[in-house]
């Protein structure tokens, strides 16, 4: 069975892409073969945060760019379960190329006009590739929103997205423990409770995301069939 590809993807820098493939790199190295594929320049997956004897042994990491993307995503399907790739934050070939080979498309974006303008770039460009062919999911998760008050801002950019009919999948809350997934070099699933505070919280936070994801999928598979 061939594996399923989720890119994270953005058209910005800082909206927490690289946060967000490490997290869900834990979660599905519980139960499935995961291969990290880091296709942004600066590369802080493979360079910044991956350490072969730190993470669990079921994930691997590789480098790609716009050229080697495509088949690096389709070795991946061969070989492993989960495929996620992380992209550069631009508007680049490289992100249309892991777009457009994809099975889902997660936009990180933070709670403000600018990202969520970013973020509606990237959906329409889903939408454009999803006219041609092909069933991708696709939609926004919110990241680093604060777990407690939210501003007006963030309350009137939720409700924007909402009304421009932007798919929302999951909403992720800021939080210490993922920030310390690259102090440590690990995922979630590694991290000392005793060392970092909250990580239960967050172990929890991330099923849910991770759940919303296989959700979102399911729900484009039956689109297509119907």
């Amino acid at each position: 069975m061939a594996a399923t590809v989720i890119c994270l993807a953005s058209s910005k820098g800082g909206c927490g892409k690289t946060t967000l493939t490490a997290v869900l790199a834990g979660v599905y190295a519980t139960d499935y073969r995961v291969l990290i594929i880091d296709a942004d320049a600066q590369a802080r997956l493979a360079d910044g945060w991956y350490d072969e004897s730190r993470v669990p042994a079921n994930i691997s990491m590789a480098k790609a760019d716009h050229k080697t993307i495509g088949a690096m995503i389709a070795e991946g399907r061969k070989n492993y379960d989960v495929v996620l790739v992380d992209v550069e934050g631009s508007a680049s070939l490289t992100l249309a190329n892991g777009v457009f080979n994809a099975d889902c498309v997660l936009i990180p974006a933070n709670k403000s006009t600018p990202d969520l303008r970013d973020a509606m770039g990237v959906v329409d460009l889903v939408q454009q590739y999803n006219a041609q062919g092909g069933s991708r999911a696709y939609g926004v998760v919110w990241n680093r929103v604060p777990p407690a008050i939210k501003s007006r801002e963030m309350d009137n950019t939720a409700k924007a997205a909402i009304d421009a009919g932007v798919p929302i999948i999951f909403e992720v809350c800021e939080r210490d423990a993922y920030r310390s997934m690259f102090s440590y070099s690990t995922t979630l699933t590694k991290l000392d409770k005793k060392e970092v505070p909250g990580v239960g919280k967050a172990l929890e936070e991330s099923l849910r995301f991770a759940e919303a994801v296989a959700q979102a999928i399911i729900d484009s598979e039956r689109k297509e069939v119907a």
